[in-house]
């Protein structure tokens, strides 16, 4: 019964999505169905397989109470169906048809095509980025993504992960991020936007430039994923810069090269078991690491540990509501120090993140989960209406590709990222500088010319 139950909500969420999304087609993906996607493989096909009797995956085998299972389903199934339904409420009080608009956003002109000021601007940015990254790589010692084709037999690349996780310029992490880890991917989704519109050599060679110090920035923690991702946010800038998307069979050659490309870092760090493997590899992480740490999420609070209370908040926004900022804790890093502890002591592992629903559950329990899962679809709705809505431009289009990368990962990181994240309100603030530049520099100047 349970299996019927779980396949029919599962049939009814992807018609809802379909609503949502306007397309669930994998030529045309946009802020919703990603994220959809990204739901449905990381969790909701973990809670399928588990009540179908797949359930020897080793996150399972740490569990205090077995019934917690039960708990995180019905959870995923409220998710799965309530997140849509918050999207389309959305819709109705703004009348959003999300299929004709998205359509009618694919097929929408392009304009500012080439704009010279945001060019110059853009390459003094990208000097002061590359001798950033310059030092960084000089502080390291060597250029990481060279470790993956050439490195000692006694390599660890988890210990090192974590040596060059603590590398920063000018001591500040914030810096770092802000410059180097977050600005260098960013500044080179802009560029190749532009070079993909107007087809230059200017832009192009300044978009290869970017591109490249991308790949560097992305490998240089020797993490898996990260390059794979970096790699799907200009397959989102193709989808909204060509007229009627992409076709289907590029983004399946897509995801197959990018498999391939997990496996080969899967090798180079040591893995030595089969890809076919449905609980160890690239499927296992997918399909059962976030679901059986979502789980861990339900089996430790309130059981094991009191509802942190909101202490996953950003110490910023602690002090703001008159919590101590020092009592902050990600209730991730709180279950990888429970459940993970050999990998927190050889130092390899920090935090186990899984779908919001975790982190908003662990800090204000069943109410705080049921409506975190309505705030965020409030949140994508709200992305997916504002850019099928402003002017089409080669900025917009990069980052209207960022946020849909960004938004589905914020999904699987925390919930308190939707309530407050500096680097979506430092993206946000960029956008609006780049893409109405002209419109404030005449204000300014009408101001000034009132005044005098």
């Amino acid at each position: 019964m349970t299996i019927i139950l779980t396949v029919a909500i599962g049939l009814i969420s992807i018609l809802m999505f379909r609503f949502a999304s306007g397309t669930l087609e994998f030529g045309k993906l946009n802020i919703v169905s990603f994220s959809f996607y990204l739901i449905l493989l990381q969790v909701y096909a973990g809670c399928f397989l588990v009540t179908c009797g797949f359930n020897k995956h080793y996150t399972l085998s740490y569990l205090v109470d077995k019934g917690s299972i039960e708990v995180t389903n019905s959870f995923i199934w409220v998710l799965m169906l309530l997140l849509p339904l918050t999207m389309l409420a959305m819709y109705r009080i703004f009348k959003f048809d999300p299929k004709k608009e998205y359509n009618s956003y694919l097929n929408k002109e392009i304009a500012e095509k080439d704009d010279r000021v945001i060019f110059w601007l853009l390459v003094l940015v990208v000097i002061c980025q590359l001798c950033c990254l310059l030092f960084l790589v000089i502080k390291i010692g060597y250029v990481p993504f060279t470790k993956l084709f050439h490195h000692e037999i006694d390599f660890n690349f988890g210990l090192e992960r974590s040596r060059i996780q603590k590398i920063y310029i000018l001591k500040s992490s914030q810096l770092t991020n802000l410059i180097v880890k977050f600005g260098i991917p960013l500044v080179s989704y802009i560029t190749a936007a532009y070079a993909a519109v107007n087809r230059k050599f200017s832009w192009i060679l300044l978009a290869g430039v970017t591109f490249l110090m991308g790949i560097t920035v992305k490998t240089m923690d020797f993490s898996k994923s990260p390059l794979a991702f970096y790699f799907l946010v200009f397959v989102f800038i193709l989808i909204y810069a060509r007229k009627g998307g992409i076709k289907r069979r590029y983004i399946i050659i897509f995801g197959c090269l990018m498999f391939a490309l997990l496996m080969f870092y899967y090798r180079v760090e040591g893995y030595s078991g089969k890809f076919t493997d449905i609980y160890n590899g690239i499927l296992g992480r997918t399909l059962f690491t976030q679901y059986g740490t979502l789980i861990y999420h339900f089996d430790m609070f309130p059981d094991t540990f009191d509802f942190l209370g909101g202490r996953s908040l950003y110490p910023t926004i602690l002090k703001i509501i008159g919590m101590d900022p020092t009592l902050h804790l990600r209730s991730a890093k709180l279950v990888m120090a429970f459940y993970g502890i050999e990998k927190v002591y050889d130092g390899t592992a920090g935090v186990m993140n899984t779908v919001f629903l975790g982190e908003a559950y662990a800090n204000w329990g069943p109410i705080g989960a049921y409506l975190s899962i309505i705030w965020v679809g409030i949140y994508v709705a709200a992305f997916f209406m504002i850019f099928c809505r402003i002017k089409k431009t080669p900025v917009s289009i990069a980052l209207f590709a960022f946020f849909t990368f960004t938004i589905g990962s914020m999904m699987q990181s925390g919930f308190v990222d939707f309530i407050y994240s500096s680097s979506m309100i430092i993206t946000i603030f960029i956008g609006v500088v780049l893409l109405y530049y002209r419109e404030i520099l005449n204000k300014i100047s009408g101001i000034v010319k009132k005044k005098k």
